[in-house]
Formats: C-alpha cells, sequence, structure tokens
C-alpha cells in the first residue's frame, strides 16, 4: 500500500500538471498568488473570502491553502464559501484529523498524520488528511497547486477594482544602459556592442501608497521585505542567510566630537558574513539558484569572498573563490570555513586576478558573482528601502559610502530613483563616495569631470577592503551618481582612515574594519571643509567588521605586559592606559 506521502506527491504532480495557477503564501494580511502566465497578484483576506463565495460550484471541493509569513499556521478557504478561519487547535473545518497546524517542521506535520493513521488502521486516509500533507510538500519542495480556473479569479479582482488588476512586480529583460540592446537570455550579463553591464529592471509602476504601508508593516526583517523590487521571479528561490535590517543608529558622541549632531550610522558590521557584500549575494546567489547554476564564483580582496561563499553554502552551491596575495588571513580562514574552494593568487588584483579570473569564467561556465552581474548588483538597492523606512520617510541630507568599485552608489541611487517614480518621497539624499587615497579612481574622475573612469595603479592602503584601482563594471555609473545627487566624492589618507577607525570604536561602540571607517572619516573632512553643515542629517554606511582585518589595530607590547596582582600596579597601568588613549 503507498505511503500517504508518495499519494500527497502524485496529486502534487497530477494538480501541477492540470491547473494554470500557483498559491504562494500569505504575509501579514495579504496574499501573494503567482500564476503561469507570470503575473503576480496581491490579495487581501477580503478579497479571497468575497471571492470564495463567488466561485464556480463544482470546485467546492477544493481548499484554497495558504501559508502564513511566519511558517507556523495554515489557513484554509473553503471556495464554496462553507469555511473561512484560520486552523488552531480547537477549530477549523478538519474534523476527521486532529488539529494540526504547526508548520515549523515537515516531519513534526507528517508525524502527527502517522500517528493518527496508525490509530486508524482499518480506515482510508480521510482526504483532509492527504490535502494538508500535499500542502506542506509543495511549500517545502516549491511546487505549487490549487484547484480552480485562475481567469475567474482575475475577472473577480478587475469587478472589484474598477477593472484594476492588482499585481505585483515583474522581471523586464536585461538592457544596455547605454545602448539599448537586450540579449536573447537571461545569462548574458555584458553587451557585446558597447561592452557594458546590463541592467536589470523591475516593473512597479503600479505599486501604490497601499502597498508601500503593507511592506512597511510586514515583519520580514531582511532585505526580502522589499522582493517587489528585486529580480527574483519565484520566492522558492530566495536565498537568505537574515541580513538587511541593520541598526541606524543616531551617534550623539561621535556626532557632538565631528560636528554633526545628527549623525546616523548604518551599521553593517552585524551582517551574516560581518559585511555589505551579504547584501548583493543574497540577491546574487538567489538569482544563481533560479537560473540553475551549480558553481559560483568571485574574485575578491576578501570580504565578498566570504559572503559569497557562505550563500553559495546556504543555496546549495559549490564555490570558488580567488583572493590577491596579501589578503588579510582572517577572511580568507571565513571563505574557507563556508567550504569554498579558495585560491591564492600571486599578482595584482586588476591585473593578473582579474585576468586569471576572466579565463576562468569562459572556461569553466561558473556563475559570475563579481559587481559584472547584473542581478547581484540590486541587492544593494536596499540601502535605501531600509533608510527611507527606518527615518520614517526622513530623507537624510548626505550618505556617505566607503567605495571600490561604485556598485553600492549606483545601487542606492537606483533605490532611491525607484521610490521616487512611485511618489513614496519627495527627494533623494547627496551621495559621497569615500576613497582610499591610495586608489581613488572615482574621486580623480569627478575632479576631472570625466564620464567615466580613467584606471590608477592601487597602492598598498589599510584600507584593503576598497583597494581597487579599476572599477571597470560601474564606475561610471557610480559618477552618474554622485552627479545626479548633486554628491561629491572624498581621498583619505591612512593616517585619516585609522583615526576614523578608533573614534568609530571609542565614541560610538562599533568595531569596524578600516575601509568601513572611511565613511567616517570622509564626514569628518567635509565638516571641515563646511561641505556639510552642523545642522545636516548625515548617514554613514558602515560597511564591514573590525574582525575581518584585526591586524589594522595597533597593540604595544606593554598593554598587554602581566603586572602584579596589587591595587598599586593595577592604578599605575590603568593611568598609563589612559594616558596613551587621550594622547
Amino acid at each position: 500500500m503507498e505511503s500517504i506521502i508518495d499519494q500527497a506527491k502524485q496529486k502534487v504532480r497530477l494538480w501541477a500538471d492540470t491547473h494554470k495557477h500557483v498559491v504562494l503564501y500569505d504575509e501579514e494580511n495579504s496574499i501573494f498568488l503567482d500564476v503561469a502566465s507570470g503575473k503576480r497578484i496581491r490579495l487581501s483576506w477580503s478579497d479571497v473570502k468575497d471571492f470564495a463565495e463567488k466561485i464556480h460550484p463544482e470546485t467546492q471541493d477544493t481548499y484554497l491553502v495558504l501559508l502564513l509569513e511566519n511558517g507556523t499556521q495554515i489557513a484554509l478557504v473553503d471556495p464554496g464559501g462553507v469555511a473561512f478561519a484560520p486552523l488552531t487547535e480547537n477549530s477549523g473545518p478538519l474534523r476527521d484529523v486532529p488539529p494540526v497546524v504547526c508548520l515549523q517542521d515537515f516531519f513534526t506535520l507528517k508525524g502527527r498524520i502517522d500517528h493518527y493513521l496508525q490509530d486508524h488502521p482499518d480506515e482510508p486516509p480521510p482526504k483532509e488528511a492527504l490535502d494538508l500533507v500535499m500542502i506542506c510538500i509543495a511549500t517545502l519542495d516549491g511546487a505549487r497547486a490549487v484547484g480552480f480556473d485562475v481567469g475567474d479569479l482575475e475577472g473577480e479582482l478587475e469587478k472589484s477594482n474598477g477593472g484594476r488588476r492588482r499585481s505585483m512586480g515583474r522581471l523586464k529583460p536585461l538592457r544596455c544602459p547605454k545602448c539599448a540592446h537586450q540579449p536573447a537570455t537571461g545569462t548574458i550579463f555584458q553587451c557585446p556592442d558597447c561592452k557594458s553591464v546590463l541592467e536589470v529592471n523591475v516593473e512597479i509602476s503600479h505599486l501604490t501608497r497601499a502597498d508601500r504601508d503593507a511592506l512597511r508593516s510586514s515583519r520580514d526583517y531582511t532585505i526580502w521585505r522589499w522582493f517587489d523590487f528585486f529580480p527574483i521571479e519565484n520566492r522558492s528561490s530566495v536565498v537568505s542567510l537574515g541580513e538587511g535590517c541593520t541598526p541606524l543608529i543616531r551617534s550623539q558622541r561621535l556626532g557632538e566630537h565631528l560636528g554633526i549632531p545628527r549623525l546616523y550610522l548604518k551599521n553593517d558590521t552585524v551582517l551574516p558574513t560581518g559585511s555589505l557584500k551579504d547584501r548583493s549575494n543574497s540577491v546574487g546567489l538567489s538569482k544563481a539558484k533560479e537560473l540553475g547554476f551549480t558553481t559560483a564564483a568571485v574574485m575578491s580582496t576578501g570580504n565578498a569572498a566570504a559572503s559569497v561563499a557562505a550563500y553559495a553554502a546556504a543555496a546549495g552551491l559549490k564555490s570558488v573563490v580567488m583572493v590577491p596575495a596579501g589578503t588579510a588571513p582572517s577572511k580568507i580562514i571565513q571563505a574557507r570555513a563556508y567550504g569554498a574552494t579558495v585560491v591564492v593568487i600571486n599578482g595584482d588584483f586588476d591585473n593578473e586576478v582579474a585576468q586569471l579570473y576572466k579565463s576562468a569564467m569562459q572556461e569553466f561556465g561558473w556563475y559570475d558573482c563579481l559587481s559584472s552581474n547584473p542581478y547581484r548588483d540590486e541587492g544593494k538597492k536596499s540601502y535605501a528601502y531600509e533608510m527611507v523606512d527606518q527615518l520614517n520617510e526622513q530623507i537624510s541630507d548626505w550618505v556617505i559610502h566607503p567605495t571600490a568599485g561604485g556598485t553600492g552608489l549606483y545601487a542606492m541611487w537606483k533605490g532611491y530613483q525607484e521610490f521616487l517614480s512611485l511618489g513614496w518621497i519627495d527627494r533623494a539624499p547627496r551621495l559621497v563616495a569615500a576613497q582610499s587615497a591610495a586608489a581613488a579612481p572615482i574621486v580623480a574622475a569627478l575632479e576631472k569631470g570625466l564620464a567615466d573612469i580613467e584606471p590608477v595603479v592601487a597602492k598598498p592602503t589599510i584600507a584593503e577592503s576598497i583597494q581597487v584601482g579599476n572599477p571597470v563594471s560601474l564606475g561610471w555609473r557610480a559618477l552618474k551618481a554622485l552627479r545626479d545627487s548633486e554628491g561629491t566624492a572624498v581621498a583619505l589618507s591612512d593616517a585619516e582612515i585609522l583615526e576614523a577607525q578608533s573614534l568609530l570604536g571609542r565614541l560610538a561602540g562599533i568595531f569596524a574594519e578600516p575601509a568601513a571607517a572611511t565613511s567616517v572619516a570622509a564626514a569628518k573632512k567635509l565638516r571641515q571643509r563646511d561641505v556639510i553643515h552642523r545642522e545636516d542629517l548625515v548617514v554613514c554606511n558602515i560597511t564591514g567588521h573590525g574582525l575581518k582585518q584585526p591586524s589594522a589595530i595597533r597593540v604595544r607590547g606593554e598593554e598587554l605586559a602581566p603586572i602584579l596582582p596589587t591595587l598599586e600596579a593595577l592604578r599605575e597601568h590603568v593611568r598609563k592606559m589612559e594616558d596613551t588613549v587621550r594622547a
């Protein structure tokens, strides 16, 4: 006799083959419905209840099953209108099985149903139990099915909305931002004519202020709260480690020290792998999974290597990361801990490492996780979305971002422009690129009035995470974002960067790697020049944890030297250390 699970799987396959529509899940007070035509529809509970009362009688034995956002409860709707209620421990339309509602673990649910069947060995599995198991399998395995014609639903929604369909964002074809070329597939990332990185666009023009309010009230505290704005077609493809919604902290002590009382710090040191790269790679590796790639690759000065490795592991993909000799061992170890194949290469990052990486991508067909991948670049739009949300729609005067290749600037600006296009905000902040003086091609190009970047030879710098001299992929787009926002760019010396790192630790309680502290160094310099004014609201993005590069912190031998176990020795040691800090 077939097990109930086998029967359920057969039912999933049958329904998936014979019906033209799919149900996703419920989030807060909205329900998302995907259909084969590519439309994504948002419904309210009242929409579903109204439609349940109007649907054709012949489908009355079919339940519409919705998984709540937190994954712990099922709601059933009998399309005949007989029952409309979330299942609880003591209620619900299932009469022949125990009230099974917990979906925290599929096997818990399976076990409870099996237990019921063991108690009733002579009875066939009740239809309700089969439906319930079917939905669990459909949800967990990504198969989706219910039993009515979506055309009826769309028609009813049009009537109830005055003829306007409510569909979610749809992914448009990749397009060259310079010459408008569109490739034949979604796996070609570079324009064959002008060599520009192609651009992703999602159709969002239909989103309303009600949609904005629903998104802001979501209990999803990751970047995927803003799923509508990302280039992923199927939520089952999402790869998340809890990235996003990082603290936006008003730093009073540091702000007063810098002469910027309204200083905020966007603390991305708390992201899953300790750097801003998690924003990009959550989206990038989700797309890799959706496109069917099996190996992800990246060349990196460290942070991207660890992040790609982590998200590839979560997605079930292999990963290969290439780093230049001299990369901080802590970053290499982190990537290796996630199971990556780590390759350390003798040579300059922008030359020998880049050339080998390009050849390897062509030879092996790996999924590219650099900024030359337009899907991956979309993740940093989340900076804009989160700042608007966390400042309660107040727009900062400045956002200062540590900059290597320019992806963060370009993506942030795109995010703000999307909100502007929807009327969700009425202005955007001025952007600032903070670069190490040892590798500052964006600063140089902006000062010269160039439309594109002139590569420079990146010199050694304490800010190794942004040690990039040739931001070939998105440098010109970062320049455009700076100009369009009426922003600027600042080059910082190693001494200024290390001072900012120290200030962040002592006055704000954040241990940042040197590259991440360049935003604070830039804020100080721009305030001293009176470019930033005392009354301005300023956000500094703190993009990586100090443990990424602990060797940057210099500790003198006497600080670690043992002392005698006496109060006199302790008093003298504390005095010396306090004098050192003041100096």
